[in-house]
């Protein structure tokens, strides 16, 4: 391409102009083969990087894409949908090639040009979510022809990533719930020595009555049709990008905190429900709502919950933050740990007790519906209740009760090789 044809007023005449395309692409390859987690060190940089620099820096001079330009971007965009390249990563893509021409511009332009340098950065700035907005519609487009993955797929793909999901919903066409909770499902492992339940037609990492396997973490695929019959209104779910949980964007009230309103809880419950039915294995949920432009970071504490819920071993558990705090405080603390069990060790070597204690925990301290489930007589639940605070000192329906119990709880299903601090 003839330096004269671009950027005349802002480059230095005396620039060899296809020098300092190699110059760009050799700096920005290595940082796209290391940033770039799918496409990273598959794609071959150093021959698409170049004709993606001359066709920015043509751009630049049009003041918007040519013809040709969008025709690429778009073939770029359906390359990456077949090759399963995460939408994020493409757009990343394009963020780290215009940062590094920015960068290599002022070394090369002409004195006294910055002022038209600056002009020309914006300019190009402007022209980056037009082309933004070019590769999503044609990624989605290919990602539907393709089949095998659906909206949602993408858009716990983008919130796992922590991109733009508003953006990358609109332009596929789905709204997403306004506000929202988060839910991260994840099933149990089954007890030492025990097999698992076969699971039913419609289990997405196994074949039609074969069981799942007896470990963590078990690879998620298509979502049943059991689960996603469960999703409520504008409800999204789909397998994680490591494949370990099943995400969930549930509609949360826009008038109350959602923590507190027993509809949001019921309905992550009948996901729960429904996971274990399609997977034959007991599953639990760890909430977290989104508040303003959080939903990143709600992922993360809903998969934290999620973990905790899944040490402890129970199955069609569902809890927020505030319901699990005891837990996320003891789990980096190894110490801690190994001196309730200590202090509780007399409790917990009387299995009936501590079956009892977790029974009435569950049914929030609900005596009568405690023991219906212990299938025992009221009386009898009253006197183990009296034995519980024999042996531990503790009332086990008082405040410090509650807690010192609930820390017993999950400092029992936290790893013991948790470092401490």
């Amino acid at each position: 391409m003839p330096k004269s044809a671009v950027l005349p007023e802002v480059l230095d005449p005396d620039l060899d102009l296809d020098r300092f395309v190699r110059t760009v692409t050799a700096d920005a390859a290595p940082v796209l083969a290391s940033s770039l987690h799918s496409a990273g060190s598959r794609y071959p940089w150093e021959e698409i990087v170049p004709e993606l620099v001359v066709r920015i820096l043509e751009g630049a001079v049009a003041g918007e894409p040519s013809g040709s330009d969008r025709t690429q971007v778009v073939a770029v965009a359906r390359r990456c949908a077949r090759d399963w390249v995460p939408l994020q990563e493409l757009e990343h893509c394009c963020q780290i090639v215009l940062s590094t021409l920015f960068r290599h511009l002022w070394n090369v332009a002409r004195p006294r040009a910055a002022q038209d340098l600056l002009g020309l950065c914006a300019g190009l700035a402007q022209l980056l979510p037009r082309v933004t907005t070019m590769l999503r519609r044609a990624y989605i487009d290919e990602m539907g022809r393709s089949g095998g993955r659906t909206v949602a797929d993408l858009v716990v793909t983008t919130l796992w990533n922590g991109g733009d999901v508003a953006s990358v919903a609109r332009v596929a066409g789905t709204a997403l719930p306004d506000p929202c909770v988060l839910v991260a499902l994840s099933p149990l492992a089954p007890p030492d020595g025990a097999e698992p339940e076969p699971a039913p037609a419609g289990g997405a990492d196994a074949e039609p009555g074969r069981p799942l396997p007896p470990g963590r973490p078990v690879r998620f695929g298509a979502v049943p049709s059991g689960v996603l019959g469960q999703l409520p209104g504008e409800g999204l779910c789909a397998a994680s990008p490591d494949q370990e949980w099943l995400v969930a964007l549930l509609p949360a009230p826009h008038d109350e905190d959602p923590e507190s309103r027993p509809a949001v809880r019921d309905a992550a419950t009948r996901l729960v429900a429904a996971c274990h039915a399609a997977y034959g294995r007991g599953f639990v949920a760890g909430l977290a709502a989104v508040t303003g432009d959080d939903a990143k970071a709600a992922l993360e504490e809903a998969i934290g919950i999620g973990g905790l819920l899944a040490g402890l071993g129970e199955p069609d558990q569902v809890a927020f933050l505030t319901d699990a705090a005891v837990g996320a405080a003891l789990a980096g603390r190894g110490d801690l740990r190994h001196r309730l069990e200590a202090r509780l060790a007399a409790l917990r070597s009387h299995e009936p007790l501590w079956g009892t204690l977790r029974a009435l925990y569950r049914c929030d301290l609900d005596r009568g519906r405690t023991a219906r489930s212990l299938g025992i007589h009221r009386s009898t639940l009253d006197y183990r209740l009296g034995r519980i605070e024999a042996l531990a000192g503790v009332s086990p329906t008082s405040v410090q009760g509650i807690l010192l119990y609930s820390a017993g709880f999950y400092s029992e299903g936290l790893n013991d090789d948790d470092p401490d601090p």
